[in-house]
């Protein structure tokens, strides 16, 4: 994967809580703060199962809305 910044920030549009942010494709400034992206991770069919299975889902529509959550938690602690 490439780890090259995909856009800048100037620095000081970060300091007083702006709603709005200029972003940059190329960095005209020395102190600009580099942008990245973050890989998501797939999951296997495996790690699917295993979610289904530990969280004990048998009610299908309750557990459709249990699952997605269930699924959201697994990606975001990253296993």
């Amino acid at each position: 994967m490439n780890n090259e910044p995909v856009a800048y920030v100037d620095p000081k549009e970060l300091q007083d809580d702006f709603t709005s942010t200029t972003v940059t494709r190329k960095k005209f400034f020395v102190d600009d703060v580099p942008l990245y992206t973050h890989p998501v991770k797939d999951l296997e069919d495996i790690d699917i199962n295993i979610t289904w299975n530990e969280n004990s889902m048998r009610d299908f529509g309750k557990d459709e809305l249990n699952f997605a959550r269930a699924i959201e938690k697994r990606i975001k602690n990253g296993n």
